[in-house]
């Protein structure tokens, strides 16, 4: 392959190194990172997770920890979109999702 080829398929946006407020934002919803951020706060400091339905909850760190640690264990990225998706959407939704794993 030559150098004439390499540059034309060259797209300038895929090399952004800088992220827009709506990329931050987009990351601060995202279930995950929402888990995680959550669940490494200090015993007794509880951080609301936003679900999709609009409502904010509290959720228990140890609860948080095996949703993460379980998360993390998930071997394809569609398994993780999948669980993701399933936990994002309320507070009972991640109960359930919960309860599964811990098989209650």
């Amino acid at each position: 392959m030559l150098m004439k080829d390499l540059n034309e398929k060259f797209d300038p946006a895929d090399f952004d190194l800088v992220a827009t407020d709506k990329d931050k934002a987009s990351a601060d919803s995202n279930i995950i990172m929402q888990v995680r951020k959550a669940h490494q706060m200090r015993f007794g400091q509880n951080k609301p997770i936003e679900f999709k339905d609009g409502s904010k909850h509290e959720i228990n760190q140890n609860v948080l920890m095996k949703l993460d640690q379980y998360h993390t264990k998930l071997r394809t990225s569609d398994q993780k979109d999948e669980f993701a998706n399933a936990i994002a959407q309320s507070k009972e939704a991640m109960a359930k999702e919960y309860h599964k794993i811990v098989g209650k």
